[in-house]
C-alpha cells in the first residue's frame, strides 16, 4: 500500500511547469491508496477519469485527503509517460531516469 505525498506532487508539478506556467496538466483522482480510477460509491470517483480533469490545487487538496492522483498525457501534450510494472526488467532504464528526469520518487503501489 502507498500513501500520498502532496509535497512531492507539488515538486513534480512545479518542475513540469517551471518554464511554461500556462501548461495545464491532466490530473485525475484515483482511489485512496490505490491505482484504481473508479469507485462508483465515491462521488469524486464516479464516471470516466477522462471526464474528471482536476486543477492542480484540487489535486493537491484531494491528496491531502488521502486520494491518489493520476496524470494523463493528451494529444496536445509535450508529455511522455512510461509505466514500468517490473523494475527488475528495466535496470538500465531506471538508472537513466534517475540521471535524466525530474527528481521524483519511483515507487510501486
Amino acid at each position: 500500500m502507498s500513501s500520498t505525498n502532496p509535497a512531492e506532487f507539488k515538486r513534480f508539478h512545479e518542475a513540469l511547469t517551471k518554464d511554461q506556467p500556462e501548461y495545464q496538466l491532466f490530473y485525475f483522482a484515483l482511489v485512496k491508496n490505490d491505482k484504481d480510477p473508479k469507485d462508483e460509491t465515491d462521488p469524486i470517483l464516479q464516471g470516466s477519469w477522462k471526464a474528471r480533469k482536476l486543477t492542480f490545487s484540487k489535486a493537491v487538496s484531494l491528496m491531502q485527503d488521502g486520494y491518489n492522483v493520476g496524470i494523463a498525457a493528451t494529444n496536445i501534450d509535450r508529455l511522455c509517460i512510461v509505466d514500468v510494472d517490473n523494475m527488475e526488467q528495466v535496470q538500465y532504464f531506471t538508472n537513466w531516469i534517475r540521471k535524466s528526469s525530474i527528481p521524483i520518487t519511483i515507487s510501486n503501489i
